[in-house]
């Protein structure tokens, strides 16, 4: 005697579930993800290829810059650069006082950081680097800073970086 058997499956709709989060993956997830990394490339240069804070005062290394203004190494890190008249307007309730401002508070500084993902084609391109006139020549002496530090975090830690984007999304779909 034969029995049969009547199976269910949900393989359709998990595959368009697939099919969702693979173009989510492919423009949304990684083009974070890849922000991130360039901006470890941004911390690992400044902590790792520069000459910061009290070493300043020590001898030199021939093969890392020196920090002078700060205002190169902030552009690495993405902080805002402000002037004197940019304050935040915040300012003038403590001081009880008007203060020239941008009246943007601490969003009105300058952002003179470079950071560029571009998803093409499956293909992806991410760019670092600085708008502060003097860093590409620095960059491009004996003294350079961003491409070892890119090259350190290439190894490892942008593929951990990428990893874990994508399992954290997969996780939430439930895929």
């Amino acid at each position: 005697m034969s029995q049969k058997i009547s199976i269910t499956s949900n393989i359709p709709t998990k595959l368009l579930a697939m099919e969702k989060y693979n173009r989510l993956l492919n423009s949304k997830i990684l083009k974070a993800a890849w922000h991130r990394i360039l901006d470890l490339v941004g911390q690992t240069s400044v902590a790792d290829y520069w000459i910061t804070g009290v070493d300043r005062l020590s001898p030199t290394d021939p093969r890392k810059p020196t920090q002078r203004s700060g205002r190169l190494i902030g552009s690495l890190i993405g902080a805002r650069r402000f002037t004197a008249v940019r304050e935040p307007t915040d300012l003038e309730e403590a001081l009880g006082t008007p203060v020239q401002s941008s009246g943007e508070g601490f969003a009105g500084g300058k952002k003179e950081s470079i950071r560029r993902v571009r998803i093409a084609g499956g293909q992806i391109s991410a760019i670092i680097g600085s708008e502060v006139p003097y860093a590409e020549g620095l960059e491009f002496s004996q003294r350079s800073y961003l491409r070892p530090a890119a090259e350190d975090v290439a190894g490892n830690k942008a593929e951990t970086i990428l990893g874990i984007a994508v399992e954290t999304e997969f996780e939430k779909a439930n895929i």
